[in-house]
Parts: C-alpha cells; structure tokens; sequence
C-alpha cells in the first residue's frame, strides 16, 4: 500500500521531553558568609486578583551556596507567578547604594552593597540558565502540538469521508444544499435518534416546568405563612416569627423543591450523555442535534398527528441542515489542512493542541515547561499592532484634550486611524482561521479552537473604525 507523505509523517514516532530538575542540597556555609533575607510580596496568580502573603528567601552569600539556594528560588518563583514573578522578584533585590573601594593601605570588608551586587548578578545568571533551558522543551512542545493537529485533522476527514457515504449518495457534495438529495444508508437510524433526542428533550423541559411550579408554590406558601404569623399584615410581630417562618419554609418547601432540582439535574445529566454516546455512532449529530429546524418538523406532524419520523425523513430542514454541516466541515478541514502543512504554523494559538502536546509528554503544569507553555499561549493571543494600536488611541485623546496643536492631532489621528484598519483586517483574518479550527471536525472536543464568537462584534469595530474615518476626515477638512 502506498503511503501519502503526510499521512507518513502523522504516524511518526513521538517525541519524549525530559523535565528539568532543581538543584541538590546546599553544602555547610561558612560561619563568617554573610546572610541576607529577601521578603518577596509576590503578583496576584491572576490578573485583577489579591496579591499572595509576603514570603521570606534566605541565602548564603557564599559559592555555591548563593548559586544552588538562588536557582532554586527562580525556579520556584517562575512555576508560581510566571515571568511577572521574576520581574518582580528583581524589583525587591536589595540594590546597591554606593560603590565602596578598599582604604588607602588596608583591605576593605565585606559589606551590604556587595551581598545586594551578588544577589542580583546571581539572579540575573540563573534567570538566563532558566529561560535558555525552557527554549528546547517549548520547541518540543511545539512540535508535538502540531503532530497532534496533524493527526486530528486527518481523523476528521476520515470520519467526514465516512459521513459523505453514509447520508449522500454516492458521496459527492456537489451544489447547494437545497439542490441534493439524502438517500444514504444511515439516514434511517439518524432520524430516529434525532427523534428519540427529541423525546428525552421534552422530558428535561416538563422536569424543569415542574421546578418551577413548586418554586412558585413555596412563594404562595410563604407569603400566605407570612400573614399567618405577623410577617406581612398589621399587628406587633412576635419576636419569634422570623425563626418560625425559617423552620417551617426549611421543613414544608425545601424538600420538594428539592427533590424536583434532583430531578432536573439527572435528566440534563442522562440526556447530553445519551446524546454524546449517540454522537460517537453518528458524529454529524455534533451539529445538528440542537438544531430549532428539528423540533419545529416534530411539532408540526405531532399537531398534525402524522409520524414524525416520515416528515422529518422528507423534510428540507434535515437535508439542508445535514448538508450544510458536511460542506461547513469539509471546507474547513481543506483550509486548515492547508495550514498545519506550513512551516510558519503556529500551535501555540490552540490551547487544545497545547494541552494534548503536554499530556503526551508528560509534562504536569506546575513545572518550568508546562509555565513556559502556558505563557507562549498567552503571548500569542496578543500583538504588538493591538499593542500599538491602543497606546496610539490613548495620545490622541490626550492631545485633543490638551488642545495640541493641529498638525500633531492629525498625525497621531492618521496614524491611529491606520493602527486600527489593520488590527481590525488582523482579528478578522484571525476570526476566520479560529472558525475554521472549530468547524475542522463534526466533534467540538477534537477541534483545535472553542466556539468563535459571533460576528456581530467584528461589524461593531468595523462600525466604529469607519465612525473614526469620519472624524478623521472633519479633522483634515
């Protein structure tokens, strides 16, 4: 059997990455080495949230205990706070206050300035040691993320070629939806999971009405329970009523109220895992299973007391919807087949890919790697256009508020306005390559992106580029 190049190249032995290891226990310092402690107030672990406590480093300064006891600290503050960590980390160093010099005739002592110098040579030294040996892993890491979007893109056009067999005849998809027709083999068994979805749907719903009219009964009861002990009406209100209408509120409507959530949570739970096994047999049903179409086939030959099977085998809404999720995951696969095969791809986009990539190699996320690979895939969701961008919009609204001159407003508004053209043409060439990473496999788990955002929002920037057009325009006239 002949092998295709690229399919070779997926079935390639995978990459193993060894995991750096901290450093070996310090030896006995000398009694005369000088001792400095450093009291670190460590960044929030997450933006916009409280700062950690304080936390004390004590180090020997005296080789090699300096070296160990500080590659240890870098270390241990990379994997918890990340680069912004070690930035700060250096900001709370000791510095340096003057240059000392050795007396006319004597030898000069050891003194504060030079513990602080030692301390930040040796943590400028082992912050180097740190990033030079992240750069191989992430390299690894890269690589193997993208073998592993190699790999599921050619898994989904397997099963989209499977899919194609199975629901057109013939497996051509040739035309608009509209102008085929489905007479495969499996459009039998679809319809009827697609109807029994529907059934176990309408079970969910009439769970969740019954919730709701036992939460509306419970706020009759208490508000009827209310007069009854002096909650709501006229009179002195026993000191006791609060408690009372507490204990009876707790003992008379909690349990069914209860009991009926119980209810809704078991048949949502049932129901999305009956429909994820059922998805596995029938992977299109990714797409439409939630579909409105479906349903307002089912209602009508229910209303009409046909089968609902029959009309939903006939109807348009199916094929369209069947069709049109075959083509959507066709055209997306070839494009982003398209860009896995270049060497410019960039995996690091794809927290999916990322993720998986670590998994195969065995990297856990509180290590150097796994933090190194966590802040490639935040570096990659920004740009330095974006960047630029808004740094540029911010002195435009400062001259105009100052008043500037008009030669400097129109130069930082022609240069904004330009910014922000090409971050908008950027998003939305982003936007789409993120599309078509979601709708690449009939599975959302196998793809490489979450669910793109509408696109609403793209019109919205586009709106307020042309606003800002506009503006632009009056400024120059």
């Amino acid at each position: 059997m002949k092998v295709r190049p690229l399919e070779f190249s997926a079935k390639k032995d995978p990459e193993s990455l060894e995991l750096s290891t901290g450093p070996g226990p310090e030896p006995e310092p000398p009694d005369d080495a000088p001792r400095v402690t450093v009291m670190f107030a460590p960044p929030p672990l997450v933006e916009g949230g409280k700062a950690g406590a304080p936390r004390e480093y004590d180090f020997v300064v005296a080789e090699p205990n300096l070296a160990l006891a500080m590659e240890r600290t870098v270390r241990a503050i990379y994997v918890l706070y990340g680069s912004a960590g070690l930035a700060s980390f250096w900001q709370q160093l000791p510095v340096a206050r003057h240059t000392g010099g050795a007396p006319a005739g004597g030898q000069r002592e050891w003194s504060e300035d030079d513990s602080a110098v030692a301390l930040r040579d040796e943590f400028t030294k082992q912050s180097e040691v740190l990033y030079n040996r992240t750069e191989p892993a992430l390299e690894i890491i890269r690589r193997t993320a993208t073998a592993v979007a190699l790999e599921r893109v050619l898994e989904a056009r397997r099963v989209l070629d499977g899919e194609r067999q199975r629901y057109v005849l013939g497996g051509a998809l040739v035309g608009r939806p509209e102008e085929q027709t489905l007479k495969g083999k499996g459009l039998d068994g679809l319809v009827v999971v697609l109807i029994a979805i529907d059934a176990s749907r309408r079970a969910v719903r009439a769970s969740q009405q019954r919730l709701r009219r036992e939460e509306m009964t419970a706020r009759r009861r208490e508000v009827n329970e209310g007069r009854l002990y002096g909650l709501v009406g006229i009179g002195k209100r026993p000191r006791y009523s609060n408690a009372m209408g507490r204990d009876l509120r707790t003992l008379i409507h909690a349990n069914p109220i209860k009991v009926a959530n119980d209810d809704v949570l078991q048949h949502q739970t049932s129901f999305l895992t009956w429909v994820d096994g059922m998805a596995s047999r029938y992977p299109v049903l990714h797409r439409i299973w939630s579909a409105k179409e479906i349903e307002e086939v089912i209602d009508e030959a229910l209303r009409r007391k046909e089968d609902p099977a029959l009309a939903l085998k006939r109807s348009t809404a199916l094929r369209n919807l069947v069709i049109s999720a075959l083509a959507t995951t066709k055209a997306a696969s070839d494009r982003v087949m398209l860009q896995v095969k270049k060497p410019e791809f960039d995996p690091w986009r794809y927290p999916p890919l990322v993720d998986e990539a670590l998994r195969r190699l065995g990297v856990p996320p509180v290590t150097v790697e796994g933090q190194a690979a966590d802040e490639k895939v935040a570096a990659a969701d920004s740009h330095w256009i974006s960047d630029l961008s808004a740094t540029c919009s911010n002195f435009e609204m400062a001259a105009s508020t100052l008043g500037m001159a008009p030669p400097i407003l129109i130069t930082a508004a022609t240069v904004n306005l330009l910014l922000g053209a090409a971050d908008w043409f950027r998003e939305t060439w982003r936007d789409e390559e993120d599309r078509d990473a979601f709708n690449c496999s009939f599975n959302p788990a196998e793809s490489f992106a979450a669910e793109p955002s509408s696109t609403i929002w793209s019109v919205v920037a586009l709106a307020l580029l042309l606003l800002q057009a506009a503006d632009f325009a009056l400024l120059v006239v």
